[in-house]
């Protein structure tokens, strides 16, 4: 990399988003490799189900902050996690359209049935929303953390088209799925220009891990402060 870089810190450029996307991908392959089964987990809030077009009004940071303490007050022994807000627009059969801000996370270990009932009781399923699985956990494969960090702390955002399937199987009933495509590019600008209020940082979580201080304010550095 080149000594001299971009240090605007907006989570609207590019180049500056991509360097935080390779320090929070390195983190995660570092902090959990050693873990037997880490999970990315899926989080979709109520609160996060924004009109669109976007307007302002919304509190990045502090969105992601409730969310870290949601998800911290629902565990019962040691983990740590970290992860990023996301945002996808949302396309309906009905023609509803909406952006939806949600959290992706990777976790030390999956979460007790405990935990996962405390969580689903924090952020529950809303179909007058469109919130029909709020709450998503899923197995990381070996050798896939880096894929995954990059996941949870996109350089692009997405729009998320659902429809109503019909199976081939006569005996199942039609059932919701989706599939993603990339934004047009009226839709990209329109959300980087409602995000660029925002710095790089701003959409970061972590649970059990401490920020380190870095010169460069697109990098992510932790250190874990609990047991795993």
């Amino acid at each position: 990399m080149s000594s001299y870089y971009c240090t605007c810190a907006s989570l609207a450029c590019l180049e500056c988003r991509s360097r935080t996307q390779r320090s929070v991908a390195a983190e995660a392959e570092r902090l959990f490799k050693d873990c037997d089964r880490p999970i990315l987990l899926t989080v979709v809030p109520q609160n996060g189900i924004l009109k669109w077009p976007p307007t302002g009004g919304f509190e990045l940071r502090s969105f992601s902050k409730r969310g870290r303490e949601k998800i911290s007050s629902c565990l019962t022994g040691p983990m740590h996690f970290l992860g990023e807000v996301d945002f996808s627009l949302n396309l309906e059969p009905s023609g509803f359209k909406c952006l939806s801000a949600h959290f992706h996370c990777i976790t030390s270990r999956p979460l007790s049935s405990v935990e996962l009932k405390r969580l689903k009781a924090k952020f529950r399923r809303d179909p007058s929303k469109h919130i029909y699985f709020p709450v998503k956990e899923k197995p990381i494969r070996e050798g896939d953390l880096r894929s995954v960090g990059e996941y949870c702390c996109k350089t692009f955002y997405t729009k998320r088209s659902s429809f109503i399937a019909q199976p081939q199987n006569s005996n199942r009933n039609p059932y919701r799925d989706g599939e993603d495509q990339s934004l047009s590019a009226k839709e990209d600008a329109m959300l980087r220009l409602f995000l660029s209020e925002n710095e790089v940082c701003d959409p970061f979580l972590s649970g059990g891990l401490k920020r380190v201080r870095t010169s460069d304010p697109a990098e992510v550095r932790l250190m874990l402060t609990t047991k795993k």
